[in-house]
């Protein structure tokens, strides 16, 4: 992932024969897809996460309609 962030960055457009200014704009594209891999990646790692910790809250808190009574009448 690292190389590929190194390899964006340092993308540049250069024509030999008449000079050109290297290209800036041209990254966009790069740029806008490479965010939204990121975001993919963040948002599977988010739902991962809060599916752990919606399971692990729950382990505790299963409660029942008979919790409060007892064997015994008192």
């Amino acid at each position: 992932m690292s190389e590929s962030f190194l390899q964006i960055r340092n993308q540049a457009t250069v024509q030999d024969g008449d000079i050109a200014p290297i290209g800036i704009d041209d990254k966009s594209a790069a740029y806008a897809q490479l965010a939204q891999q990121l975001k993919a990646e963040v948002d599977e790692i988010t739902r991962q996460v809060k599916t752990q910790n919606n399971m692990e809250s729950a382990y505790d808190s299963v409660g029942s309609g008979y919790k409060n009574t007892s064997r015994f009448q008192s």
